[in-house]
């Protein structure tokens, strides 16, 4: 993608493989650091979910050390 916070880019799209109803993404491509994240759902920030699941809420924070293995679900 070309930038950050960019609901419309699909490389970090969740998928339910398996077909338990839950939505993951999982990699180990984010350098060591803070971060925030949410949900953006539909392509766009009209709708989305932050901690706790709650509409337009909060933004997750989360550090990786480095080549972590970080699964969001």
């Amino acid at each position: 993608c070309s930038g950050d916070w960019q609901p419309d880019c699909l490389a970090t799209i969740a998928m339910d493989g398996d077909g338990d109803g839950v939505y993951e993404f999982a990699t180990s491509s984010i350098p060591a650091g803070a971060y925030e994240a949410k949900v953006a759902h539909g392509l766009s920030w009209d709708e989305n979910y932050g901690v706790g699941g709650a509409p337009n809420g909060a933004n997750y924070g989360f550090s990786v050390a480095g080549n972590d293995l970080v699964v969001f679900r």
